[in-house]
């Protein structure tokens, strides 16, 4: 099971139609059938029930896509703050040694976005 999977089937479960929920995620409808199919057979169960032109979510595709939401909106959540510029944190442990003499120059370079958390102890 693959994060791309989980968003296709995300999207699919929404959209139901497999030609204008390719065309959304901009990838071949080929593409989202094996996917979904991939899927599908890493779980060992289908999550759609198909006929010739219409596709529905069954009962455990129902029951996957109430589990799987709030995982998708923490990795959507992740994504913008792994995206995201502005603050960053770093913490560092170095020896007495290194701390006094090298990290001086390290510090005046410093970008304004980084907060540094810095702990000298002895090597």
């Amino acid at each position: 099971m693959t994060f791309k999977q989980l968003r296709y089937f995300q999207a699919l479960s929404k959209n139901l139609n497999l030609r204008s929920c390719a065309k959304e995620l901009n990838i071949t409808q080929s593409a989202l059938s094996l996917a979904i199919f991939e899927l599908e057979k890493s779980l060992n169960t289908k999550l759609f029930d198909r006929n010739a032109k219409f596709l529905s979510l069954n009962e455990k595709g129902k029951m996957f896509l109430k589990q799987i939401t709030p995982l998708m909106i923490e990795f959507q959540r992740i994504e913008k703050l792994m995206q995201n510029d502005e603050n960053y944190q770093l913490s560092m442990k170095v020896s007495q040694n290194v701390g006094t003499f090298l990290l001086a120059g390290v510090l005046n370079k410093k970008d304004e976005k980084i907060t540094l958390e810095l702990s000298l102890d002895n090597s």
